[in-house]
């Protein structure tokens, strides 16, 4: 991690992740049942890989843990019973929801999302290598999930500079001991 440039940076880094609220809270409804978190890091100027995980480590026991989850649920039921929000005209409300979904991405870098290990029938397994996903935003976003023995880490972006990438990669190279192959659309870069 290049600290002289992390430590330069004056707001914190803000990683938004969904988290899939059927894992904590058993639901069989077939909407979309999640919440999401943001996962924040300020440069201390000591920007060790272990200072880092033990941050992030810390926020996400605290946001994921399940009491604090059910009274995150609990406030929002708790609006959506309130008189006065139900006769407010949609368009409104509509409204209100882009201003404050804007608002809440001031503090955000990025999003990360991981659907974990994909299953498929077994009878199709062979004759799958991996399973890759890429998602379509406005900013940067990483999806991660795994097939097998293999994980798939993807980046989407309407960014130019892809220096983050790039960076991430290039730690990944230094770090990690596995096979890595890259596949990109914006050059022809493989590395085994």
């Amino acid at each position: 991690i290049d600290s002289a440039r992390i430590k330069d940076l004056k707001r914190p880094i803000g990683v938004t992740m969904p988290v899939d609220l059927r894992n904590v809270f058993p639901s069989k409804t077939s909407r979309n049942f999640f919440y999401t978190i943001l996962i924040s890091y300020q440069s201390d100027g000591e920007d060790m890989i272990e200072n880092i995980i033990e941050v992030v480590d810390k926020q996400l026991k605290e946001q994921l843990d399940k009491e604090n989850l059910q009274k995150k649920i609990n406030g929002f039921m708790l609006l959506e019973k309130i008189l006065i929000v139900k006769v407010i005209p949609n368009f409104i409300k509509d409204f209100m929801l882009r201003f404050f979904a804007k608002y809440a991405k001031l503090n955000q870098t990025t999003v990360f999302s991981n659907l974990g290990l994909v299953k498929i029938p077994k009878c199709y397994e062979e004759y799958v290598d991996y399973i890759g996903v890429v998602s379509s935003t406005d900013d940067l976003q990483l999806v991660s999930c795994s097939f097998k023995d293999k994980l798939e880490l993807a980046f989407s972006s309407h960014f130019e500079n892809k220096e983050i990438e790039r960076n991430f990669v290039k730690y990944l190279k230094s770090d990690v001991k596995s096979k890595i192959t890259i596949v990109s659309n914006v050059g022809s870069d493989q590395d085994e």
